[in-house]
């Protein structure tokens, strides 16, 4: 009889633990979208603040495709820990911008965006590279930003992206960019 009591009483107890899984679950469920989407914006925002804090070296295209025929414009930018360098008409120059001063801006930018989202879509390779790609979306006054970013899933770092810029006014861009990490060298300046 007693064995019989505990039984039940295990019983019980196994039930009103299905039941809180259950529950947990069901909230998990409810709440998770929007927490992912949190901490998909939080992987994109760390990657693409790390532009500003780790050496690299950016290839990056622009066209506008409200102009045909006009071209893209292609620039390089490399980051060292305390210089920006941008290739403009084949001559690099110094940008009048510290890397610090960069990463402040990018701190306003995400401070003043509205409507932003990120969301994980798939995994894909870069460079041999195995990454994690992501929709992302953000407004301010002036701009809508719609694109996808590649992160690499070992090192939290920004490889690739595209982005569809509205500037308003029938004004839109596309940018496309690829960044490398590894052997990033100051150039020599022109005078």
């Amino acid at each position: 009889m007693r064995w019989h009591k505990r039984g039940i009483a295990g019983c019980a107890n196994l039930w009103n633990t299905v039941l809180v899984a259950a529950c947990l679950c069901c909230a998990a469920a409810l709440i998770s979208p929007s927490a992912r989407a949190q901490n998909d914006c939080k992987i994109v925002r760390d990657a693409v603040g790390k532009l500003t804090t780790i050496p690299n070296h950016a290839y990056e295209t622009e066209t506008n495709p409200a102009r045909p025929g006009s071209g893209a414009t292609s620039h390089e930018t490399i980051r060292t820990e305390d210089t920006i360098y941008v290739m403009t008409s084949g001559k690099w120059r110094k940008s009048p911008l510290t890397p610090a001063q960069m990463c402040a801006q990018e701190e306003e930018n995400w401070k003043d965006a509205k409507n932003v989202s990120c969301k994980y879509l798939r995994d894909e390779s870069v460079g041999g590279q195995s990454a994690a790609v992501y929709k992302t979306h953000n407004e301010n006054e002036d701009t809508k930003e719609d694109g996808q970013v590649w992160v690499s899933k070992s090192k939290g770092l920004l490889l690739r992206e595209e982005q569809d810029v509205d500037l308003g006014s029938g004004d839109k861009r596309h940018h496309s960019a690829r960044y490398e990490y590894t052997n990033v060298q100051a150039p020599a300046v022109s005078p």
